[in-house]
This record gives C-alpha cells, sequence and structure tokens, in this order.
C-alpha cells in the first residue's frame, strides 16, 4: 500500500498488519509508525503516529457505496 503525507509531501509505500481489533504501519522510507485499533464492523480506525520528535492522533473511515433500490 502507500500513504500520502504532507510533510515530507508525498506519496510513500507502507508495510504493516492488522490484528484481531490492532493496527500498525509505517512509511519506512520517513521513519513514520502509525498504531492504533480497528472498530467492531471494520468501518472505523483511529490511534497514534510517531515520526521522529513528531507525534500525533490520526484516524481512517471507510467510505461506503449507497446502493439505490427502485421499489415497484
Amino acid at each position: 500500500g502507500a500513504i500520502k503525507l504532507s510533510k515530507p509531501a508525498g506519496n510513500y509505500p507502507i508495510t504493516g498488519h492488522v490484528t484481531r481489533s490492532g493496527i500498525k504501519f509505517g512509511a519506512v522510507g520517513v521513519g513514520a509508525v502509525y498504531t492504533g485499533t480497528v472498530s467492531g464492523l471494520g468501518l472505523n480506525m483511529s490511534g497514534t503516529w510517531a515520526s521522529g520528535p513528531g507525534t500525533g492522533t490520526w484516524s481512517a473511515h471507510k467510505l461506503l457505496k449507497i446502493v439505490k433500490i427502485k421499489l415497484p
């Protein structure tokens, strides 16, 4: 996979893994490590990141496709 970062700006390859309710991934080229938890349905995840002296929080949400059903 890849991640788009603002500092340093660009797209970077990532590697990582997901356990039952946790996630850990990193952008090795820039030394960024992300850890967090995944919601029970897998629709949301959030956690913390660290890169050098910087730290912060992150979150992501799965976009769902809305399907319209035409009823008679």
